[in-house]
């Protein structure tokens, strides 16, 4: 039994995968492993290098601590998308930063960059959702 995410097309070989983040069908030599699982048996990362690549030059090294200290200064310790200070987070703010181009955007909370995750980085997804809460919260208060 297979733990894939997607299915594989019926022209395409078992060996080869698709990358989570640019959804490009790769072939499975040279996939990056993160490590054994429990079982003994080597498990993968769900990108493809360039992905992979796209996040930790993003968020990891000398330009995103530089960019992290910046951020830090500019947004008076608080993150961008809920404005609560960073001392209230057990893991502080994370760089918030666009998966398709690597850019970065500004330092968020983890409960706040999950969001935009989750929501798949689409404003009127998260505008839909506020105004459902919204039209909730008034039935609640009637």
């Amino acid at each position: 039994m297979s733990n894939r995410l997607f299915e594989l097309p019926l022209n395409m070989p078992q060996d080869d995968w698709r990358c989570r983040q640019c959804r490009e069908w790769r072939p499975k030599t040279g996939r990056k492993s993160n490590g054994v699982s429990v079982d003994g048996t080597r498990r993968y990362h769900s990108l493809c290098s360039i992905c992979w690549n796209k996040i930790v030059n993003a968020t990891r090294g000398p330009q995103a601590d530089a960019f992290r200290a910046k951020k830090m200064i500019e947004q008076e310790g608080r993150c961008a998308g809920c404005k609560r200070h960073h001392t209230e987070f057990k893991r502080g703010l994370c760089i918030d930063h666009d998966h398709a181009t690597g850019h970065r955007r500004a330092l968020l909370c983890h409960g706040c960059n999950s969001t935009i995750g989750f929501f798949q980085h689409d404003p009127h997804l998260l505008r839909a959702m506020a105004a459902y809460l919204r039209s909730h919260q008034d039935k609640a208060a009637a």
